[in-house]
C-alpha cells in the first residue's frame, strides 16, 4: 500500500503545478482502483464514510498510515485554497510550512498566525 501514499503525492503534485485545462486527471473510482483500494471500500468511500488503509512501511523506522474519505469541494477549489495557503492556516496547530527544495530543506517558512 506504499502506492496509496506514491500516487496521492504524484496527484496532488500535479493537481498544484499543473494548469487545470490540461489536466487529464483519471475519475475517482479508477484512482481508487489504481491505488489498491478495493471495490468495497471505494462504495464506502463513495457514501462518505473514512476508510483505513494499511500501508506498507519502506523502512523499519518509518511510521505510516493510511485513510481514505470523501471531500465534496470540488478540486478547483481545493487547488486554490492550496496554492493560498488557507489549508495551513486554519489549524492552530500548524506552527510552519513552506516549500522543500531538492536538498530536503525548507527554502522558506511561514509562521502561521
Amino acid at each position: 500500500m506504499s502506492r496509496v501514499f506514491s500516487g496521492i503525492a504524484v496527484f496532488l503534485t500535479i493537481a498544484l503545478v499543473a494548469p487545470q485545462a490540461s489536466l487529464a486527471l483519471p475519475d475517482a473510482d479508477t484512482l481508487l482502483a489504481d491505488l489498491g483500494v478495493s471495490a468495497d471500500d471505494i462504495a464506502a468511500i463513495k457514501s462518505g464514510r473514512i476508510v483505513t488503509l494499511s500501508p506498507k512501511a519502506s523502512t523499519e523506522r518509518e511510521l505510516v498510515a493510511g485513510f481514505a474519505f470523501k471531500v465534496a469541494t470540488p478540486a478547483g477549489d481545493l487547488q486554490k485554497e492550496m496554492k493560498s495557503g488557507l489549508l495551513a492556516s486554519i489549524d492552530p496547530n500548524t506552527i510552519g510550512r513552506g516549500p522543500i527544495s531538492g536538498n530536503g530543506h525548507s527554502t522558506t517558512s511561514h509562521s502561521s498566525p
